[in-house]
């Protein structure tokens, strides 16, 4: 869906600011630049795959104009119809308006579909190999009841959770996807609280239960180790009234705590 920056028209009666931006150039300027957006958005689709195109202003250049431009240079796409009857045909077919007395702001839209296959379309996310993924896998199964319906992958130390449908990355400024799921130490991969945090109680094989009232949750808070049923064994999150809040692991009747630091409360 491309909801292209235009020069809202639309906006003329609520705001003054969009009257006084305004000029027959910016209307060209943003044309030209819907136009490239357009062209960008076409390479992300696949054979039969659709494309809304919508702004908020009245001008044909950068409504009709521009899917004018884009079927002239793209003859593997067709204007097909958005399948709503809200507002009034716009000028052009299979397109739609809104204009103010129809509800709107001076919406316009207008559904592409792409007819041809695309070589260009990004190809699906590979992981590498590596001798610890194992491990990971290991240590998601030991610490959730749920089948494992991601991808793990490894950047440095850290071991992430990421969608089984993430498209390749290569290229793109991508801070962080998916889920940290835990860091490689000597020998063993330490879950990390992000893991638990993304979870549901229900998902996980060890729990330990407390009150939102409960000493042991004042103590868990302050990073202090605190007293749990002894048939507790390993990592387990930690739920209050029903939410995890965070994990520990325990033996012996002891949960040593993983609660971070820069989350305690030190009062």
């Amino acid at each position: 869906m491309v909801d292209a920056p235009c020069s809202g028209e639309g906006m003329f009666r609520r705001d003054e600011q969009a009257v006084q931006d305004w000029s027959v150039e910016h209307v060209a300027a943003c044309a030209t630049r819907q136009l490239a957006i357009l062209q960008s958005a076409a390479i992300a689709l696949k054979e039969n795959g659709t494309l809304v195109y919508s702004t908020c202003t009245f001008s044909m250049e950068e409504n009709e104009g521009v899917i004018s431009a884009f079927l002239k240079y793209h003859s593997d796409f067709e204007l097909v119809d958005c399948g709503q009857s809200f507002g009034r045909p716009a000028f052009l077919p299979k397109a739609r308006r809104i204009f103010p007395m129809d509800g709107g702001e001076g919406h316009f839209v207008a559904v592409l579909k792409r007819l041809s296959p695309n070589n260009e379309y990004p190809q699906p996310y590979s992981p590498r190999t590596t001798s610890m993924l194992d491990m990971a896998e290991d240590l998601y199964h030991q610490l959730y009841q749920i089948k494992l319906n991601h991808t793990i992958e490894q950047f440095g130390n850290y071991f992430l959770l990421l969608p089984k449908t993430l498209p390749y990355l290569k290229g793109l400024g991508v801070i962080r996807a998916g889920v940290l799921l835990g860091e490689a130490k000597t020998n063993r991969i330490e879950p990390a609280h992000a893991a638990f945090m993304s979870s549901k109680p229900e998902e996980l094989n060890c729990l330990v239960e407390l009150s939102h009232d409960s000493k042991q949750i004042f103590d868990f808070l302050r990073g202090e180790e605190i007293e749990i049923q002894g048939s507790v064994k390993g990592f387990a999150g930690v739920s209050v009234d029903g939410a995890v809040t965070g994990f520990g692991k325990c033996s012996n009747g002891r949960l040593k705590n993983h609660y971070p630091k820069g989350l305690r409360n030190n009062k």
